[in-house]
């Protein structure tokens, strides 16, 4: 048992190169029937929620989004079943029915409604609900069709991201929270360490009985909506989310270690601490390292290591503000949409005459105002220091 939960180290990679709808669904069904089969989760008459990555609204060849494909391979194992699936998720930007509509058909996800069967959720009604089982946060707002689910099954896009170092299995369940909820967590919990713990209660809370990474092709760079695809040819199976972060930083080339949410999930005994520690189940040669390239508003300098240990702690916070990044808008590109102030959790975005402003006293750095904003016009500025030090 893990924090009160079982779960299994056992994950599963499967090679695929390709979003061809065959390939895919082969791919998934031998993965799954390497752990037990779907039928070993999904029982005749359930609900089970897809919950895939729908951060925005963008075509599946951008690589920002989880592929149809992915989604529909699932969707169709889960009706063989006997049960029903529901496609659920609560992307960033504007909270109303019509924006969410938009996300589901750019996304691809009425599409595979329409060829599934499966359902897509337009319910925008929440819950709280009390978690015992956290270690921070014992209470959770979130969407009813996700708590009125009989199974969730999980289905995250491999991502760099500029908070988190990564987006992939525990991150994507911050989804389950409806509309901009999300941005009242984010200004609340500004400090990276302590997102990260509520990142790992939420997953806890939610408790997804499967997850599956599409890591076919990931998004590297200023992600996890401006950066690059980049071709990885895998996907991940396992009832382990924690488990899947450490592979999935890994197999990007970071140290799991210096990701916040994986060394939180360590210090509960929900991760492993090794690569050896992993039951890979079939072959582990289907794994292979494909090196992304970061973020630029990452810090990729750790004080506490080295020669860092001689500065005094007291003058740390002045040498991190020095260092801290601050947003540019670009006006060559910006179409003054008014996304970034509408998603900005501390409000500190005017719209001028020319471009956005943003309020640096006020700006917590969640950089949510890049990830949602659909030209790109975002971009991340160091100061003169942090640009010598992080080689920006």
């Amino acid at each position: 048992m893990k924090g009160g939960l079982a779960l299994s180290d056992a994950v599963v990679i499967e090679k695929c190169d390709n979003y061809d709808i065959e390939n895919v669904r082969e791919r998934i069904k031998e993965g799954l029937q390497l752990l037990g089969g779907i039928e070993k989760w999904v029982k005749p008459g359930m609900t089970v929620v897809l919950k895939p990555n729908l951060l925005t609204r963008k075509s599946p060849e951008q690589a920002v989004t989880t592929h149809p494909h992915i989604v529909q391979a699932v969707a169709e194992l889960i009706q063989k079943a006997g049960a029903k699936a529901v496609i659920v998720d609560s992307p960033g930007g504007p909270d109303s029915k019509a924006y969410l509509r938009s996300v589901y058909k750019t996304t691809g996800m009425e599409e595979v409604a329409g060829k599934t069967g499966a359902i897509v959720s337009y319910n925008p009604q929440k819950v709280e609900l009390k978690f015992e089982g956290g270690s921070q946060f014992r209470k959770f707002t979130l969407l009813k069709t996700i708590v009125e689910a009989d199974l969730v099954i999980n289905l995250p896009k491999l991502k760099t991201h500029g908070l988190t170092l990564i987006s992939c299995a525990v991150k994507n369940l911050y989804g389950t929270i409806p509309g901009l909820i999300k941005g009242e967590y984010h200004l609340n919990l500004a400090e990276i360490q302590h997102f990260s713990s509520f990142l790992i209660d939420l997953a806890l809370c939610v408790n997804p009985a499967l997850t599956i990474v599409d890591a076919v092709v990931g998004m590297e760079g200023e992600g996890p909506s401006a950066g690059k695809p980049k071709k990885t040819g895998m996907i991940f199976i396992s009832e382990n989310p924690f488990t899947l972060d450490y592979l999935a930083a890994a197999t990007i080339g970071l140290e799991p270690e210096k990701i916040a949410t994986v060394v939180e999930s360590q210090k509960r005994g929900l991760c492993v601490k090794s690569m050896a520690e992993i039951d890979f189940v079939g072959t582990k040669d289907n794994h292979g390292t494909v090196p992304y390239q970061l973020p630029k508003s990452i810090k990729q300098i750790d004080f506490t290591d080295g020669l860092g240990r001689r500065i005094p702690k007291w003058l740390l916070p002045t040498i991190y503000e020095w260092l801290k990044p601050s947003l540019k808008f670009n006006s060559s590109v910006c179409t003054k949409c008014g996304i970034c102030k509408e998603s900005c959790p501390p409000a500190a975005i005017t719209l001028d005459e020319i471009k956005p402003v943003v309020d640096s006293e006020k700006c917590i750095r969640c950089y949510c105002c890049q990830e949602l904003c659909p030209k790109h016009a975002v971009e991340i500025s160091y100061p003169w220091l942090g640009r010598i030090l992080f080689r920006r």
